[in-house]
């Protein structure tokens, strides 16, 4: 795969990090968008290319006469910002789809919140229903990727991820909210594990490697796919298995028991059993296997938060 040029956008974030440091061990030449001015050194071994997706004219001066094979679009914003998420998720993908010049293979990373419920078995047939202004965003960018498919032909694959998990790349990510990095800092910093909840709601949880794998893969294809795929684990455990998880590696790690405390006041029953099907991802990539690595993820967490003392 040596000399395959990919652009990758929002390659400084927590998946883009990782993504960055798989395609380059696959070999891939690396150009990285972003628009962060933090340094990391992982960009010695990329091009950086510096721009707001939301300025049109910015996109427009960056990418003019530059070709690439491939792009991985991950740059977005998060739920908590929804006017921002609403210019970098949807306006910022039209953005770059303007400006590139075709042929390329368009991936998107989008969320399986497009399809708005967790009560059913979910699959790429499901229609969806966004119920929030980040799930909203996310499938006006799809939206926009098909407009750009049908009217200039930049061939695409949408990739609808459910929970990913794993260690951050450095320790100042912004994402420590997510649910494993939230419960393995709170184990490190206080001993003690405690839920805002009782625990039982259920949630797809992807290993960040397994999303890796799976993008190599269909780069490797070099067969867009022109729709949208499920990128889930199509199982579920409850927040209260992962902490159980987490309280054991920690223990591991440490020597010290972490007890968990759930919020007794909230009496919210067990939800309804739901599933984000991958069946159709695994008839693309048939060799493909899915891991489950909390526990060795979580103790990776404990050695970064070690190393920076947190």
């Amino acid at each position: 795969m040596s000399g395959h040029n990919i652009l990758i956008t929002g390659g400084l974030g927590y998946l883009g990090l990782w993504c960055i440091d798989a395609c380059i061990s696959a070999g891939y030449a690396v150009t990285v968008l972003t628009r962060r001015s933090r340094r990391y050194p992982i960009e010695q071994r990329v091009e950086l290319l510096e721009c707001d997706l939301t300025n049109e004219e910015a996109c427009k001066r960056v990418l003019d006469n530059r070709q690439f094979e491939s792009v991985l679009h991950l740059a977005s914003m998060n739920e908590n910002r929804p006017y921002d998420a609403l210019l970098t998720n949807a306006w910022g993908t039209r953005n770059l789809l303007e400006y590139l010049p075709p042929p390329v293979h368009f991936l998107y990373f989008s969320t399986f919140h497009v399809y708005g419920r967790l009560q059913e078995t979910i699959n790429e047939k499901t229609t969806p229903a966004p119920r929030t202004d980040y799930a909203l965003t996310h499938y006006f960018a799809e939206q926009y990727i098909v407009r750009y498919f049908l009217t200039k032909g930049i061939e695409y694959t949408i990739l609808r991820l459910s929970n990913i998990y794993g260690v951050p790349y450095y320790s100042d990510s912004t994402k420590w909210y997510l649910v494993l990095n939230d419960l393995a800092r709170a184990a490190y910093t206080s001993q003690v594990i405690t839920l805002q909840s009782n625990g039982l709601a259920r949630r797809d949880f992807l290993w960040k490697n397994d999303l890796c794998r799976v993008m190599l893969n269909l780069l490797d294809l070099r067969q867009p796919i022109n729709a949208p795929l499920n990128l889930s684990r199509d199982h579920t455990w409850s927040i209260l298995e992962i902490a159980k998880v987490v309280q054991t590696a920690y223990e591991e790690y440490s020597g010290i028991y972490a007890p968990i405390y759930t919020n007794s006041s909230d009496t919210s029953a067990p939800p309804l059993e739901f599933s984000i099907s991958n069946a159709q991802l695994r008839t693309i990539l048939p060799e493909h296997t899915f891991h489950d690595r909390f526990l060795e993820e979580a103790l990776n967490i404990f050695h970064l938060l070690e190393r920076v003392k947190v």
